[in-house]
């Protein structure tokens, strides 16, 4: 059931939508990421000695520079048929043993030969020869190389791996790992990584809010996920898919002063065209009281397209014209439904709108219509509303007849008897 919110509720709620304030990870603070840490050291260990650069000799290096002409002519193999003899020459020298794997599991790489490249970067890896640098960037490419083979659960490894060597590693790794344990179902592993890539990167990146607000959102965090969508749209404002997401958000928590903050200003950017978006802001501003802007927004809908002119959508335009008390468009609305209606009803609502506005000429017309195009769930209360009317216009004899059908139907005998013993008693005081 929808709750009833007053119009002040939307007013607050649209001043407050954009009312953030304090660093980005204060505005992103979930259940979930108000614990999150780094998982590398910001600084280098004070007093680490560092690798030294080693050395290759003469012939590898010339090698390794007569290999680039067929790596620029995209000649893999014949790069690899100068490349791969080196391995052995260099075995029993670690940093060149290493870089020259390194190199070749580039090449390798660009092959799209992943497991070769994979068996190069590990044995290079492996030989904890290479500058720190030089490692890490492998230990980078590693991952990249099982997830290019589609091995989630072995990129994951190197992934871990990589953050034990890492000193303030770049936002993008700490996003690749998010996407990873997210890939792997793993969600709630996926959400700390992800939100220290949002949180370290100097601009934000909408890719990787959303992947906090679908891991948010796999776990069936709703408060969070609406946390998260909010600072999105902070910084995204023009994107449609956001604000729809939101108010879906919104309407899943029952917090519909929210919802229709939301669904409201996006229909005023004009992000609002598809008919279920469209039907439930107006079942919003129904609830909260605004019937009239409810039809309008729906009225508005079918004069576009974005929404189906049928009985159903007219029905529902006549019924809210008619809460907010505009009976000129409640009775245009119900006209249109007519169009499409296999009974009478529409026309039997218009002659109660006429009465209503004791419009008795025109309330005549509309219960005369009523019963001529029959189907009515209730025709007893037709003719006694058609009888009420012509009385009203002095037209005696016709009201007689028709209140006296209205006696054959259980429902409306009793008024229709009660109608027919006054007007009776009014002639009788009159002779």
């Amino acid at each position: 059931m929808l709750i009833k919110v007053k119009k002040a509720a939307v007013a607050c709620a649209l001043l407050g939508l954009f009312a953030f304030a304090g660093s980005a990870s204060a505005a992103l603070e979930t259940r979930y990421t108000a614990n999150c840490k780094p998982l590398s050291p910001e600084t280098v260990e004070a007093g680490k000695e560092k690798r030294k650069l080693g050395l290759t000799d003469e012939y590898v290096y010339k090698q390794m520079q007569k290999a680039q002409d067929p790596l620029g002519r995209e000649a893999y193999d014949e790069a690899l048929a100068i490349l791969l003899p080196l391995i052995e020459r260099s075995e029993n020298k670690p940093y060149e043993s290493a870089w020259v794997r390194m190199q070749i599991s580039f090449v390798y790489a660009n092959k799209k030969a992943w497991p070769k490249a994979i068996e190069m970067a590990k044995a290079a890896i492996d030989k904890q020869a290479l500058q720190e640098a030089q490692e890490l960037q492998l230990r980078q490419n590693l991952v990249y190389f099982y997830l290019s083979a589609e091995n989630n659960a072995k990129a994951l490894e190197a992934a871990q791996e990589y953050f034990k060597y890492a000193v303030a590693p770049k936002p993008d790794m700490y996003a690749l790992l998010g996407s990873i344990y997210f890939q792997l179902n793993r969600y709630q592993d996926s959400i700390c990584p992800t939100f220290l890539a949002v949180t370290k990167a100097p601009t934000a990146k909408k890719p990787w809010l959303q992947l906090l607000a679908s891991a948010h959102m796999e776990l069936k965090d709703l408060e969070g996920t609406g946390i998260v969508l909010r600072d999105m749209l902070d910084k995204f404002p023009d994107d449609k898919n956001l604000w729809l997401q939101l108010s879906s958000i919104y309407l899943q928590q029952e917090k519909d002063a929210d919802a229709l903050a939301i669904l409201d200003l996006a229909y005023m950017k004009g992000h609002v065209d598809q008919e279920g978006h469209l039907k439930n802001l107006a079942g919003l501003y129904a609830n909260s009281g605004v019937p009239f802007k409810a039809a309008q927004i729906l009225e508005k809908g079918i004069a576009a397209g974005h929404i189906p002119a049928n009985e159903k959508n007219w029905r529902s335009i006549g019924q809210n014209f008619g809460a907010a008390r505009d009976d000129a468009k409640a009775i245009a609305a119900y006209g249109e439904a007519a169009k499409f209606a296999a009974d009478g009803t529409y026309f039997q609502y218009q002659g109660e709108i006429y009465s209503q506005n004791e419009k008795w000429p025109e309330a005549v017309a509309a219960f005369t219509k009523a019963l001529e195009k029959g189907g009515l769930k209730d025709p007893g209360r037709v003719y006694l509303n058609l009888g009420i009317a012509q009385y009203s216009q002095g037209k005696v004899q016709p009201a007689l007849a028709n209140l006296e059908k209205a006696t054959q139907y259980d429902k409306s005998r009793s008024n229709a008897a009660s109608w027919i013993a006054f007007i009776n008693s009014k002639r009788v005081a009159s002779e």
